[in-house]
């Protein structure tokens, strides 16, 4: 047997009453007549909801979408699901998120807000080109710089391994990008070798002596993944020479 819940329109506000304009027909399975998914649960006068469907939408008539901005909703579309905000959208299927071409992607300056003004932009500058703001910065927090998923770049600092004089040290650096090495002392070491992450084939390391460069010459003379020899030579014969006492060395190494 059927039931009906009339809703009324009332005087100031509306209510439920015995007359109506307006009907909501439960059949005799307690779910409403023509959509199985929104049923009637006569225990606690209660309503419990399944899927709730929509039509198929396009941009400019979102499936879900406000009175005040009809272009802006969320709807479905071209194999995958779209929020709208007239001609911006993001499309989601299940293998991808794809922004339109004339969006780009903004963080806030507060955690709170995320109406607040942005102060970082990333978006697309080109085609097949990613475009920070003008201002903006991007920070490789640790890890490797890659072209084709091979490392050019390490953020891993080097380190002494073996050779030049008595207490080197990487004095300072940032990463393999540029890194100083202070030989130590003694005064008679013309080599040395230091250890770097991993490379899919080897280094290249390029260096300066900034405190004997008018009479010496640091160069690489051999290296592995993980490691590059250098040597001191003299700007004059040519020859082997050693540091002297706590040179300093600024280097570069690319891996490839």
């Amino acid at each position: 047997m059927a039931s009906s819940v009339f809703i009324a329109p009332g005087i100031g506000g509306g209510g439920i009453g015995t007359s109506s304009d307006t009907e909501v027909l439960f059949n005799s399975a307690g779910t409403v007549d023509g959509d199985a998914g929104l049923t009637f649960v006569a225990a606690t006068d209660t309503l419990s909801t399944g899927a709730i469907l929509t039509g198929d939408g396009l941009v400019t008539a979102p499936a879900q979408s406000f009175t005040s901005a009809p272009t802006v909703g969320a709807f479905f579309g071209a194999g995958g699901y779209q929020i709208a905000v007239g001609a911006s959208t993001l499309y989601t299927t299940s293998s991808n998120w794809r922004w339109a071409a004339n969006v780009a992607i903004q963080w806030s300056t507060t955690t709170s807000d995320a109406t607040a003004s942005a102060d970082v932009v990333l978006s697309r500058g080109a085609a097949d080109l990613l475009a920070l703001a003008s201002g903006d910065s991007f920070n490789l927090v640790l890890g490797s710089l890659r072209f084709a998923n091979v490392v050019a770049f390490s953020g891993t600092a080097p380190t002494i391994a073996s050779g030049f004089g008595t207490s080197p040290s990487i004095a300072s650096s940032n990463g393999s990008v540029a890194f100083t090495i202070n030989v130590g002392t003694g005064g008679t070491a013309t080599a040395g070798v230091i250890t770097l992450p991993a490379a899919t084939t080897g280094w290249v390391v390029h260096c300066l002596d900034i405190t004997n460069g008018a009479t010496a010459v640091t160069v690489q003379t051999a290296g592995t993944t993980t490691s590059a020899t250098i040597s001191n030579f003299s700007r004059t014969t040519g020859l082997l020479t050693a540091w002297a006492a706590s040179d300093i060395i600024r280097c570069t190494a690319t891996a490839y």
